[in-house]
């Protein structure tokens, strides 16, 4: 009785699946396309409709264009019609379409070994990499897909993927005033499980495309020449010819080798040492050694020793280090150092450290550390760390450090040290130097100059006890902003205050002050800043040479009267240091009528006051 309960409610739950979907897929949609890209249909359909479709940017035509006209037509049909002509196809996954493409649609593909002939043609090492690699994705992948591309696009497709979701909790996060904290956690968790599901989704794309087999034709023929070529445990030569594989040095692989001078074979499959250099017509799975360098023409697995450089025409796992350089053409999976700098025309997955300079043409996944320079062209995710400067041609995800200069020509999400300037279009973090540009900031910058296209900008007009009139500007953001300040106040010939309008008998005093501060936001309509401040006031003349500081730590309480508009008001505390003298003989301006500390020690004036200030924000 029991199992044929369990038989209905199983039945019952398939059954409300298969409706689901169906009912999905029958959605009735109006749209009207004219040479749109397949990228802005989808995200229209998900605008507007709410109709969640994941796909892989890498493995679906989004920049095709298209034109047609539907009106009260099925999703089915449409979907149907848009694909019907490519090797696109979607299957319904929960309440969600997933693009895939269809290997059946594909061209032909050269009949690939079976997984237990793959198994025997690679090394122990390899099968334990793409077993390492597959379990990290989740799911089992067919060995002969290449790794290093397969790798290099799951984190492309995971990042860009990351960024969409991130811009939705965004979005939530900034309607959290609206909401109750209960309901911001429920949406940020079906937030999250969107996300994992699109991941999901992401990896089966990966798995089942064509894509990742079009190496599988060169790999089987790289295989079959291996096979033609002469295997032998040891080889010594001179230069080549001369050596114990004579005119066949060409087509040998060697399991050791001893090159006098130089020497060429076709691969390496153990350890090598040469006085001047070592050449590979295919690959290298072991040790090279060389004291002038090391060439590879096709992939290097293990580890590389020159003095000089070190040349890897495919791609590089392992390690390399060279006295000058190490160039791999492709991506490397591989720790590199040299005293020069390494190059890299691929991604890069590992680390590299150089005297003066590191390049990666792609992306970055791991530390760069360099004397002068670290260059990424795409997006970079790790730490960068130059004496010089650090550069991203993409979004930046880690920390960059350098002694003059950080710049990430997209994004950066986490921290930037730079000893002058920090450049940046959008900031997720702090940028910490004493020039900051960005865009925009959702975090904090730390600088004697910080600018932010879209950030903090205020003009305050204000009076106070000490400065009759000043005018501030305060730019940066709300946790952090720098001030750049004027003021203005006039004495009589005692030094007294002069509350009155100056005349022919009075001197006047002006000041240019820097500042930093902070806003909080109490209320929807009140704000308090908590400003640092420090004036040099000139004392009657161009510029007062002497030490001459009028030093503010002040609370200002905004009160919102208009969109753009506020007035404050709030305490200042005073604290002059003064080696100005006066005709009397006394140390130090009068700048206030009491005070709670006054001391000249030095002389040097040292004065302590509280006071008063308010005016208009705009």
């Amino acid at each position: 009785m029991r199992l044929l309960i369990h038989l209905i409610m199983l039945l019952l739950c398939l059954n409300i699946s298969i409706l689901a979907k169906g009912q999905l897929l029958e959605t009735k949609l109006t749209v009207s396309y004219r040479e749109m890209t397949l990228e802005k249909i989808l995200w229209d359909l998900r605008k507007n409709y709410g109709i969640n479709i994941s796909y892989s940017s890498n493995l679906i035509p989004t920049k095709k264009k298209y034109s047609f006209s539907q009106k009260d037509e099925s999703l089915k049909n449409i979907l149907t019609l848009l694909f019907k002509d490519s090797e696109v196809v979607y299957k319904v996954v929960g309440n969600q379409i997933v693009l895939t493409k269809d290997p059946n649609k594909s061209k032909p593909q050269v009949k690939k070994a079976t997984s237990a002939g793959s198994l025997q043609q690679r090394s122990t090492e390899e099968v334990k990499e793409i077993e390492m690699l597959s379990a990290s994705l989740g799911s089992p992948l067919d060995l002969t897909l290449d790794r290093l591309e397969l790798r290099r696009d799951f984190q492309i497709e995971k990042k860009r993927l990351q960024d969409s979701y991130e811009v939705k909790a965004d979005s939530l996060k900034l309607t959290s005033t609206k909401q109750s904290v209960a309901e911001l956690k429920q949406k940020m968790k079906v937030l999250m499980r969107g996300f994992k599901q699109d991941l999901q989704n992401l990896r089966d794309s990966l798995e089942h495309s064509p894509r990742f087999k079009r190496n599988t034709d060169s790999v089987e023929v790289r295989r079959a020449s291996d096979t033609a070529y002469l295997h032998r445990d040891w080889q010594v030569t001179f230069v080549p010819p001369l050596g114990s594989n004579g005119l066949e040095t060409g087509k040998v692989v060697n399991k050791f080798s001893f090159n006098v001078l130089g020497g060429y074979s076709a691969g390496l499959e153990g350890a090598e040492l040469a006085g001047i250099a070592n050449i590979e017509k295919s690959h290298v799975r072991g040790v090279q050694l060389a004291g002038i360098g090391n060439i590879v023409n096709n992939e290097m697995q293990g580890a590389q020793f020159a003095g000089i450089v070190n040349i890897v025409n495919g791609y590089a796992m392992g390690g390399q280090f060279a006295g000058i350089a190490n160039i791999v053409a492709d991506s490397s999976v591989a720790f590199q150092a040299a005293g020069i700098t390494n190059t890299v025309g691929g991604n890069s997955y590992g680390g590299q450290f150089a005297g003066i300079t590191n390049l990666v043409k792609g992306n970055l996944i791991g530390p760069q550390g360099a004397g002068i320079v670290n260059v990424a062209g795409g997006e970079v995710n790790g730490v960068q760390i130059a004496g010089i400067a650090n550069l991203a041609g993409g979004k930046m995800r880690g920390v960059q450090v350098a002694g003059i200069a950080n710049t990430s020509a997209k994004e950066i999400v986490g921290v930037q040290i730079a000893g002058i300037v920090n450049a940046a279009k959008k900031v997720k973090g702090s940028q910490i130097g004493l020039l900051n540009i960005a865009d925009s900031v959702s975090g904090v910058q730390i600088g004697l100059l910080s600018i932010a296209r879209n950030g903090y900008r205020r003009l305050e007009i204000y009076g106070g006890e000490a400065l009759y009139g000043n005018i501030a500007f305060k730019m940066g953001t709300r946790h952090f902003y720098n001030i750049f300040a004027g003021g203005l106040s006039w004495r009589d010939q005692k030094g007294s205050l002069d509350f009155g309008l100056p005349t022919k008998d009075s001197y006047v005093q002006w000041a240019l002050g820097y500042g930093i501060g902070t806003e909080l936001t109490l209320t929807s309509k009140t704000r308090l800043n908590i400003d640092l401040l420090s004036y040099h006031i000139n004392e009657g003349k161009e510029w007062t040479t002497k030490l001459n500081l009028l030093n503010q730590a002040r609370m200002q309480f905004g009160f919102l009267i208009g969109k753009k508009t506020s007035l404050f008001l709030g305490p200042v505390f005073n604290i002059k240091v003064s080696q100005v003298a006066n005709e009397d003989g006394t140390i130090g301006s009068k700048m206030a009528s009491w005070n709670v500390y006054n001391k000249t020690q030095n002389k040097t004036n040292v004065t302590m006051w509280p006071g008063l200030h308010a005016g208009i924000r705009f």
